[in-house]
This record gives structure tokens, sequence and C-alpha cells, in this order.
């Protein structure tokens, strides 16, 4: 049924961008493979996949006041069950009240996975704006990890889903100015619990700031806020959140998610970025390739370690070729990761990256591991 519904919305894509002015129809089509070992291997296997997904992004534009934007990704997934069962963790919709994603093949060394991660009507007037469906409420102020983005805790470091996945909601938005604007947003899970918050942002002299609070996931009242301000040319980003578990009694019901991250764009357009993360409660690691991944989704649970840090960098020789790097410390595993890639524009819609990356891993005093990983990228934009 879902599969039918799929080849049916394409159509209509189609129909409506040949024949409507209004309406627009963007995408891609990305074929990823991968190629790593680890030291030692407890897989038993070579970590290989090859992925190829395309997506769709369709916006229908009805009037000045509506309009309608939808996204579908297919993805086909071979290679070993321990990378492709991350490729399905990262790929579904597994946590959001609409079950819109369909797998018609789910086997331990091949998947195709279809999902719709954006499905929403927008109505919009001067001032005003209402957004009812899946869609993305970003209200992230740091680069890399973000406590106030409660809607959607994508991990920091995903090789397989560059979108954010969104979620079911109602959300509305009042401007005040071309700085200051009030949000309220209204959520669910497949579970059926609530998520309920306020948001506001506004501007004093060369401070941006944001004040948020609300119901998280049913059982947590949380507050936070953040800031952006630049000080010698140089961006200073902060946010954080804060959550109370109203079910439980003691100290372990308060969790403090804290993110500060500085960058600086050169006068030759190089990047640099750091960003460091603070959280009373990491979670357990069960598996090391998901030692980046919050469990279920979690926005209480964004990190490993009690402190974490990270660098980026990034550099463009020239319009079609640019290097771009990342480096992270996770505190308590004692774990680095480093990573860097290649891209180069070979055609006018047409992607070429290459990317290697290696880690370093301490769990306790009884068993580390290392491990190195190449990527090879085809991306084609229409």
């Amino acid at each position: 049924m879902f599969g039918r519904f799929i080849i049916a919305f394409s159509l209509f894509q189609l129909c409506f961008y040949s024949a409507n002015a209004q309406v627009d129809l963007t995408g891609y089509i990305n074929n990823y493979s991968l190629l790593g070992e680890t030291r030692p291997n407890p897989f038993d296997e070579t970590l290989w996949q090859n992925m190829t997904s395309q997506r769709f992004n369709f916006n229908w534009r009805i009037n000045n006041n509506f309009n309608i934007y939808i996204s579908s990704r297919t993805n086909f997934s071979i290679g070993n069950s321990t990378i492709l069962k991350m490729i399905k963790a990262t790929s579904t919709d597994d946590y959001n009240l609409m079950k819109l994603s369909y797998s018609p093949v789910d086997k331990d060394d091949k998947w195709l996975g279809v999902a719709l991660d954006r499905l929403a009507l927008r109505w919009a007037a001067d001032d005003f704006e209402i957004t009812l469906g899946r869609q993305r409420i970003n209200w992230g102020n740091t680069i890399l990890w973000n406590p106030n983005d409660i809607f959607d805790s994508s991990p920091v470091i995903n090789f397989t889903y560059p979108e954010k996945m969104g979620c079911d909601a109602l959300h509305a938005t009042f401007y005040h100015s071309e700085v200051a604007t009030s949000e309220i947003a209204l959520s669910a899970d497949r579970d059926g619990s609530p998520t309920a918050a306020l948001f506001h942002r506004n501007n004093f002299r060369k401070l941006d700031y944001q004040l948020l609070g609300g119901v998280y996931k049913g059982h947590y009242l949380f507050a936070g806020g953040g800031f952006t301000t630049e000080l010698k040319h140089v961006n200073i980003r902060f946010e954080g959140s804060y959550f109370r578990d109203f079910r439980k009694v003691g100290d372990k019901r308060d969790v403090v998610q804290i993110a500060l991250g500085i960058d600086k764009i050169f006068s030759n357009n190089l990047i640099l970025q750091t960003e460091v993360l603070y959280t009373n409660k990491p979670y357990d690691i069960s598996d090391v390739l998901f030692s980046y991944v919050p469990k279920r989704q979690s926005v209480r649970e964004l990190t490993t370690s009690s402190w974490s840090f990270a660098g980026q960098l990034y550099y463009p020789f020239s319009n079609l070729f640019s290097i771009k790097s990342l480096v992270a410390y996770f505190h308590d595993q004692k774990a680095f990761l480093v990573g860097a890639e290649m891209s180069y524009q070979l055609f006018k819609n047409f992607e070429l990256s290459l990317m290697v990356g290696a880690f370093d891993y301490t769990l306790g005093q009884s068993y580390s591991m290392d491990g190195l990983a190449g990527t090879l990228h085809l991306k084609y934009y229409f």
C-alpha cells in the first residue's frame, strides 16, 4: 500500500512540475561506498557498504498564503550487517508519530527503504505563519551539538543521512520584527509522549539571544537558552538546556547539557570552528560504531562522554575544489576521531568527494580499538 502511494506521489510531483509554474521539484541522486577495518576485529566480516539514495523535494505554492512541501527519500544499501544496522537507524522514522517509511527489502546484507521526512502544510501572513505536519523545527544555536534542538536530536556525525529527519508537529511563529520572533510547537512521538515548548529569539546590540521552555517527552520539565555574539571578528555561540524528570526523586532526575563554540571566517574564505559539550548524563555505550548516535533520538543524551571536544576546518581552493576536516575527542573513553574530505565539482550538477577517517577508542581499562575507513561519494543534483 505504501509503495503504491510513493509511486503515485512521484507521478503527482512530475505532473505538477511540468504543468504549474508555482511548483518546484529539486533533489539529488547519491552513491556512497565505504570500506573500513578495525583492530581488533570483533565483527568477523569486512566493514563495507554501498548505498544509492534518491531524494525529491517538492514545494507547491498554492497562493500567497498557502504552500505544501513534501520530501521523499529512497535508499538502497548492500553490505555487511554492522554498517547496515547503522544506516537503518538513521534513515527511518521509527520514533515519529506517523509511520511514513516502508522497507520492501529488509535483510541482513541488503535493505531498500522509502521514507517521507517532510510532509507539511504551511499558512503564512505578513507577520504570522503556522505549519502542520512532518517538518524540521530548528532551534539549535551552536553548530555541532544542540541542547536547545529539542524537536530533533540527529547525531553529530552522520555519513548516511545528511538531512534532519523532522518531527510530526504543529508549529506557529510570530514575527515581531526582522530580528525578533516568538514560536510555539506541539509534537508527539510514536509512544504518544508529547513535547510542548515556547521559544523566543531577539537581539540586543551585538548579542542575538534565545529563550525556551516547556515539557519534553511527557515526563521532563525543561528550560534553556543560548546566544550568539561577535568579538574581534570571532563568532561566539552558546546554548544550554536543563531537564527535570518530575516522576523521580533525588539528584538523578536532573540533566544538564551545555555547548560552547567559536568560529571565524577569514578573508580567503577559510573557516575554523571549535566546540565543547558538557553533560552530567552521558549515555552508556553498547556498540562502538554507535557511540555517537543518541539513544532513541533523545536530546537529553547527546554524547557518550561528560566532556566532548571537536574542531572543524573548511577551505575552498576554488569554486570547484574544497577540503574539510573534523577532529573530535571524547574524554571519558579517551576516544579520538579524525576525518578529512576532499570535494570536486566535476560538472555543473555533479560532485565527487573522497573521505578518510580514523578513530582510537578505550572502554574502561580493559578494551581498546582503533579503525580506519574510506568513503567515495558521487552526487548529482537537479
